[in-house]
């Protein structure tokens, strides 16, 4: 394979993924998938979306484009089960959002979340496996850190 043959190839990897991503979010009902996913490589697919942290909405993207195709149910099978550490991991950072939140109001701390946590907050508790979390940002008052430090640690 010469370099050209390997950029192509990562190339028609990034391509796809990125088709089944948008598919993952905003498609509806089936596509042709043929075109899609002519030639590509799953387990190429598979690891880009892994290592780039959109993996959730290409597995999506996946069921849906193999909506009536004989692979149909054993995509779903297996995109299911990547995705659903995922949905878990977001589950239990909501569950740990919710826990510190009651902990430092019943303390009268009142932190100011960000990033991911902000997210739930704003969502009505309800984690988008779309937005991977494994941790809760949030800003207090410097007067109140040792306190906030002890009530996390309980």
């Amino acid at each position: 394979m010469t370099g050209s043959d390997a950029y192509d190839d990562r190339t028609g990897v990034l391509n796809t993924s990125l088709k089944l991503m948008r598919l993952g979010f905003d498609g509806e009902g089936a596509v042709d998938s043929s075109p899609l996913l002519a030639g590509q490589s799953l387990s190429g697919i598979i690891e880009l979306a892994r290592d780039h942290l959109i993996l959730w909405p290409v597995c999506q993207g996946l069921i849906k484009a193999t909506r009536g195709l004989p692979e149909e149910q054993d995509i779903a099978f297996f995109a299911g089960h990547l995705t659903a550490g995922i949905e878990a991991q977001a589950l239990r950072t909501r569950d740990q959002f919710v826990e510190l939140s009651r902990a430092l109001a019943a303390k009268g701390i009142e932190p100011l979340y960000l990033k991911g946590a902000a997210f739930i907050a704003e969502a009505g508790l309800r984690p988008q496996p779309w937005r991977p979390m494994c941790d809760l940002d949030f800003l207090i008052d410097v007067s109140e850190v040792e306190r906030a430090v002890a009530i996390a640690k309980t």
